[in-house]
């Protein structure tokens, strides 16, 4: 956990300062070169941990918060199965970004609300799955954060338990799914109108088109209003410029379905 000062109720802030943005490197030194997307805005945003209660657990959390220009929503990111850490190189410059205009990101360690255990059986998926749920009740002690205004993110694994989070949980007003399909666990039966994006490679070679096109067509039966992108791509977890365009096309989608009147 980051050591530093507190910047909301249960928020450790990074006193580690970072180089100020510049013109010609816009992202100072929070991340690499590397991870520079061609619509980056210089980042004004501070990084910091924090505790999740879910399932009797304390599930551990990377949280995001603009400086200055706070727009009152809230997007919940989920990693895919390898776990938080491993995922935190290619997420943190995205949060950075989100966080830089407005969001406030919370990246929760979701494996914690089953106290590490990663079998993937129907008891441990739908806590995973609720732990979108529990971050809302939350943040939602956070000055200038509006409970209504909350999207989930989420990439394989995490973008299944994103998907199937809105459809059951009022509490998500939008959600995100990235490489996820009918594949990656059997399909639960909540109905909700809710709006989903779905991002997948035509040649993932994880989860073919079949199974992308299959969880759609059950979302859609359920009442999501489904909107997707297919990517010319045989990867699955993207790559630059895959990552970035992944991430515009989110972030669009959010300012669209969480900021709009």
């Amino acid at each position: 956990m980051l050591g530093g000062a507190q910047e909301a109720p249960g928020i450790v802030v990074s006193a580690a300062p970072a180089a100020p943005p510049t013109a010609d490197r816009p992202n100072g030194d929070y991340y690499p070169d590397a991870m520079v997307c061609p619509d980056d805005v210089p980042v004004n945003a501070r990084r910091g941990t924090m505790k999740i209660p879910s399932n009797n657990r304390q599930v551990d959390a990377m949280v995001y918060t603009p400086r200055e220009g706070r727009n009152t929503a809230v997007i919940v990111m989920l990693h895919d199965a390898r776990g938080l850490r491993p995922t935190l190189p290619g997420f943190d410059p995205r949060a950075l970004q989100l966080a830089s205009r407005g969001y406030v990101v919370v990246m929760p360690q979701y494996y914690d609300a089953t106290s590490g255990e990663r079998e993937r059986d129907r008891r441990n998926i739908d806590r995973w799955r609720d732990v979108a749920d529990d971050v809302v009740s939350s943040v939602a002690e956070f000055a200038g954060v509006d409970r209504s205004k909350v999207g989930v993110w989420g990439v394989s694994l995490g973008g299944w338990l994103a998907a199937e989070g809105a459809m059951r949980n009022e509490s998500l007003r939008s959600a995100v799914a990235v490489s996820a399909g009918a594949d990656v666990a059997p399909a639960r039966t909540f109905r909700r109108q809710v709006p989903i994006l779905m991002i997948n490679a035509d040649g993932d070679p994880m989860i073919s088109a079949k199974s992308a096109q299959e969880f759609a067509a059950d979302l859609t039966r359920r009442g999501a209003e489904i909107e997707s992108e297919t990517l010319d791509s045989d990867q699955h977890f993207f790559e630059q410029p895959l990552w970035c365009q992944t991430f515009t096309a989110s972030r669009e989608f959010f300012d669209r379905t969480l900021l709009a009147p």
